[in-house]
């Protein structure tokens, strides 16, 4: 699913949408419908279409004990399954650990860990952890300044929700800046793309989105 749009099942947008019609279910037709599904961006206020992507194609046998409305049942089931997931995922910037992972005299090396997105149904949440690494120098009694930071990694934490999720298109930008004296703070600001991949009832669902993210540390302080 993308962001920032609609779905809807709309005529005459891109490819034309296949819907066949059932025959009669007693003379002797099969009864199936065929529908392709489109993910659709448009503006809200003019109603101008942006574009308009094939998503996938659902089909169900109306003369099957009316199978139809099973699974348009489990469409809206699909929908609402999504739209909860977009609602609930989101960059956040919670910071989870502060080390000193390394020491040798006047120089140290702390390790930072935080969370800097949320992916939830709203119930169990799975969390892309993001590790960094400050190398530090003593510049006075219990005063330090960084001379390096740098990312380390990004990973999945927490309670997988049922989906395959992949990170994509990783980078990262450190700085280092003076907010009292010297150089006594560091801030890492990540981009990546999230694609997360499931199963509803036979019909895939399809989340992806670009995140930013950022948090900063002061060089005495977690």
């Amino acid at each position: 699913m993308k962001t920032g749009g609609n779905v809807d099942s709309s005529y005459g947008l891109g490819t034309p949408v296949v819907n066949y019609m059932p025959p009669l279910c007693d003379g002797g037709g099969d009864g199936t419908v065929c529908i392709e599904w489109y993910w659709e961006e448009w503006d809200a206020e003019t109603g101008q279409l942006y574009s308009s992507e094939y998503l996938y194609t659902t089909c169900y046998n109306a003369c099957d004990h009316g199978g139809g409305g099973d699974n348009g049942g489990t469409l809206g089931q699909c929908y609402d399954e999504e739209s909860n997931i977009d609602y609930n995922s989101y960059a956040i910037g919670d910071k989870i650990s502060t080390v000193v992972c390394a020491q040798s005299g006047a120089t140290r090396t702390k390790c930072y860990k935080w969370r800097s997105f949320k992916f939830s149904n709203g119930v169990f949440s799975l969390y892309v952890v993001s590790n960094e690494k400050g190398e530090q120098l003593g510049i006075g009694p219990n005063t330090w300044e960084f001379s390096t930071f740098s990312h380390i990694s990004n990973s999945f934490e927490g309670t997988s929700i049922g989906y395959t999720t992949t990170l994509s298109g990783e980078d990262n930008t450190p700085s280092i800046y003076t907010n009292q004296t010297n150089k006594d703070m560091a801030s890492m600001y990540l981009t990546y793309n999230v694609k997360a991949e499931g199963d509803c009832g036979g019909i895939p669902i399809s989340y992806q989105k670009s995140v930013q993210a950022n948090q900063s540390w002061h060089a005495q302080n977690n």
